[in-house]
C-alpha cells in the first residue's frame, strides 16, 4: 500500500523525509520552512498597514503641528489687539490730563508774572499756592487721572515683547509717551525754581509730550 505522506527532501543530506518535518531524522540538522503564499500575502498586508499607520501618523502629527501654530497666531493677534485697544485708551488719559495740565501750568506762569510784573501778590510763594489752590479741583481730577494711567501703565509693561515684535514697538512708544507726561507732571504739580527756568521747563515737557504724542499715537 502506498502512503498519502507528503514527502520533501533534506536541504543537507537530500533525503526523502515528510514535508512537515523541522528536523531531518537523518542528518538532524532543522529544515527552513518554507513560506506559504497565504503568509506571504499575510506579511505584506501587515507591512502595508505598518506603512499607512506611520504616514497617518506623520500626517496628523504635521496637521496637529500646524493647528498649534495657527492657534498661537491668532493668540499672539487676539493679544495684540487687546494691547492696541488698552494703549489708545493710555494714551488718550495722557492727552486729557496734559491738557489739564497745561491748563493749571499756564495759571502758576500767570499768578507768578504778576507777582514779579504787576506787584499782585507780595511773595512768590503764595502767587505760586494761590494758583494751585484756585485750581483744587482740577488737581483732584488730575490727581485721578494720573493714578490710572500709574496703574495701566504697569499692565501695559507687563505684556510679553518676546510674543511679537510689533508688541516691542508698542510698548517703547508708550514708554516714551509715559516719560514725557511724567515730567509735565512733576513740573506742575510742585513748582520749582525762578520763573524763567519754571517757564523754560514747563514748555519744553509740555511741548515733548505733545511731540510724543503726535509722533506714537
Amino acid at each position: 500500500m502506498e502512503s498519502n505522506t507528503n514527502t520533501k527532501k533534506c536541504k543537507y543530506c537530500q533525503s526523502e523525509i515528510d514535508e512537515k518535518a523541522i528536523i531531518c531524522p537523518i542528518c538532524k540538522k532543522k529544515q527552513n520552512k518554507k513560506m506559504t503564499k497565504k503568509k506571504f500575502i499575510i506579511l505584506i498586508v501587515i507591512l502595508c498597514l505598518i506603512i499607512f499607520s506611520i504616514i497617518a501618523y506623520l500626517y496628523i502629527s504635521n496637521q496637529i503641528k500646524e493647528s498649534n501654530e495657527e492657534l498661537k497666531r491668532i493668540e499672539i493677534m487676539s493679544t495684540v489687539s487687546e494691547l492696541k485697544t488698552k494703549a489708545n485708551t493710555f494714551t488718550l488719559d495722557i492727552l486729557i490730563n496734559g491738557a489739564n495740565l497745561e491748563n493749571v501750568g499756564n495759571d502758576v506762569l500767570s499768578y507768578w508774572y504778576d507777582t514779579i510784573w504787576e506787584d499782585k501778590f507780595d511773595d512768590i510763594n503764595i502767587a505760586v499756592q494761590t494758583a494751585l489752590n484756585d485750581n483744587e479741583e482740577l488737581l483732584d481730577e488730575i490727581e485721578l487721572y494720573h493714578n490710572n494711567i500709574k496703574d495701566d501703565y504697569k499692565v501695559l509693561m507687563d505684556y510679553d515683547e518676546t510674543l511679537d515684535s510689533e508688541i516691542l514697538e508698542i510698548k517703547e512708544a508708550l514708554e516714551s509717551i509715559y516719560e514725557s507726561y511724567y515730567n509735565l507732571y512733576n513740573i506742575v504739580t510742585d513748582p520749582t525754581g525762578n520763573y524763567n527756568s519754571f517757564r523754560d521747563n514747563f514748555t519744553d515737557a509740555a511741548s515733548n509730550l505733545s511731540n510724543e504724542l503726535n509722533t506714537n499715537s
